[in-house]
């Protein structure tokens, strides 16, 4: 029992003290439950919820409590009106509760039909293949829960709504209604990096197309040094299962600091969302590359140099636990794993294989800090009859999101003019520690280390690391951080620049 609160004022009334008294009383426990009505075959389902509770604490909620698990129960054994009044008995003394429940589970309900409304794009087919409940079974909540879910993660709906036609009778039938989304999405995005300068990406996504969720997507990009396009075809339901299945034609074009780029090619893929931080990918991709505008001279690479096809095939991992905001994030990890095979067996002309990891995990340092770490790692081997890895298909580091001491692909072997060459491994290390300052205002210390050697044989070696030390400025846009990051060379070779800035649209990782 809480008393009346007694207030008090000092002599000149400015402050006052309140005295509340409280006295306890007993602990109130449950000791029994009686359970009443006809409970049918499922009263020793009931009951044993109900012995769950004695001997428990009791608060106002744990009637209620037990009230809900009684109707869910008979609500997924096909009783859709099953309903439960409770009542208590308390001992002011000794703190015993008695409660007696009354249930009354209602008609025992089997699905006659289920009908749909409100769709105007999308196939009745489609909507059948995603609901769990069937015709001529009992109804059960849980699969109309279920059936809810997955219409409403499908994405063409703004609203899904389920009942029962008939308010009575042993045989009802489900209606479901929905309310389309738009189907169409356009897409504007602007960026810049300090490598390709300015840089805008115009898209546009149908997401139901056939009237089944099927995707399909176009994208073009384009900046100063690269252009690039992509179409295609993603179905998130492959053949009715969980799988993701997608088709897509790729184009890219895109200058290098010592070659230029040019490759057409399709991609062909298959995936699985296992549980919310799980995902395979099983991807094919064939690609025609031509380089032109070659630069670096390597005598080794000279007859890789002019136009090859590829053909791979590619175990992707990944792992997500990173929550929060998608541009600042403050914990959780993100790790992937690619395993990548290429073989003369399936259309390539050259034989590889290649592996590349990536980690990064977030840890929150009180309320506005975050430290960032990162590991970028990768190695390529050739194999069979062939004996070296064209340009394209190597590795290169240094620039704005790898070690940000050098301008882009300037760290690691190069020729007699200094041009890249890359290599067939190349590891980056980055630890960040980033700091909400005032408004979309943030700034970051950051360290990075990394290198590129190449002979994948000398992957364990760990020599050739060259290092960054730096300070960056970050302003929150719409689109995502505009980066300014200014980073030392505490090692600089000659030739090599002593401070390179970055100016960039997004974080380094």
């Amino acid at each position: 029992r809480v008393s009346e609160p007694e207030i008090t004022f000092d002599e000149a009334r400015v402050k006052a003290t309140v005295k509340v008294t409280i006295e306890p009383g007993p602990r109130f426990r449950v000791a029994t439950v009686q359970l009443e009505g006809d409970l049918g075959p499922s009263r020793p389902k009931v009951e044993k919820l109900a012995q769950k509770l004695i001997g428990k604490p009791f608060t106002p909620r744990v009637p209620y409590s037990l009230r809900a698990a009684i109707i869910e129960h008979y609500a997924r054994q096909g009783f859709p009106d099953a309903a439960a009044t409770f009542r208590d008995e308390r001992d002011m003394t000794t703190g015993a509760v008695d409660l007696w429940f009354t249930v009354v589970p209602g008609e025992h309900v089997t699905i006659k039909g289920i009908i749909f409304e409100g769709q105007e794009r999308t196939k009745e087919s489609f909507l059948a293949s995603r609901v769990k409940i069937r015709v001529g079974e009992e109804y059960d909540r849980a699969d109309a829960r279920e059936s809810f879910q997955r219409l409403y993660r499908t994405g063409l709906f703004e609203s899904v709504q389920m009942e029962l036609v008939e308010s009575e009778g042993t045989e009802r039938t489900v209606r479901i209604i929905v309310v389309e989304a738009p189907a169409l999405e356009l897409s504007v995005e602007p960026g810049y990096g300090s490598y390709e300068g300015p840089r805008l990406s115009l898209g546009a996504v149908y997401k139901n197309f056939l009237g089944s969720a099927k995707r399909t997507h176009f994208k073009t990009s384009v900046s100063p040094k690269a252009l690039g396009a992509i179409t295609g075809i993603t179905d998130p339901f492959l053949f009715g299962s969980e799988f993701t299945g997608n088709a897509s034609l790729i184009y890219s074009d895109r200058e290098e600091p010592s070659f230029t780029s040019e490759s057409i090619g399709t991609v062909l893929s298959v995936s699985r969302q296992w549980t919310k931080k799980w995902r395979n990918s099983l991807i094919y991709a064939f690609s025609h590359e031509k380089l032109t505008d070659v630069d670096a001279d390597d005598p080794d690479a000279q007859d890789e140099l002019d136009e090859v096809d590829v053909s791979s095939i590619s175990l992707v991992t990944t792992r997500d636990t990173v929550g929060g905001d998608i541009f600042f994030p403050r914990s959780g990890n993100r790790t992937r794993l690619t395993l990548e095979w290429a073989d003369t067996a399936i259309g390539s002309e050259i034989d590889f294989q290649r592996i590349r990891f990536t980690e990064a995990s977030f840890h929150a340092l009180g309320e506005k800090s975050v430290l960032a770490l990162s590991l970028r790692t990768g190695i390529i081997m050739p194999r069979g009859d062939t004996d070296v890895i064209p340009l394209q298909e190597r590795f290169f580091n240094g620039g704005e999101n790898t070690v940000r001491s050098f301008k882009e692909s300037e760290l690691g072997p190069e020729d007699n003019d200094g041009d890249p060459l890359g290599g067939e491994t190349f590891t980056v290390l980055s630890v960040e520690l980033r700091r909400q300052v005032i408004g979309n205002f943030s700034g970051a210390l950051f360290y990075d280390t990394g290198n590129v050697l190449q002979d994948y044989t000398d992957y364990f070696d760990l020599h050739g690391f060259r290092s960054a030390i730096g300070i960056g400025v970050r302003y929150m846009l719409p689109i995502g951080p505009l980066r300014l990051d200014v980073a030392a060379n505490p090692d600089a070779r000659d030739g090599e620049d002593d401070v390179v800035a970055h100016f960039a649209i997004g974080m380094s990782f």
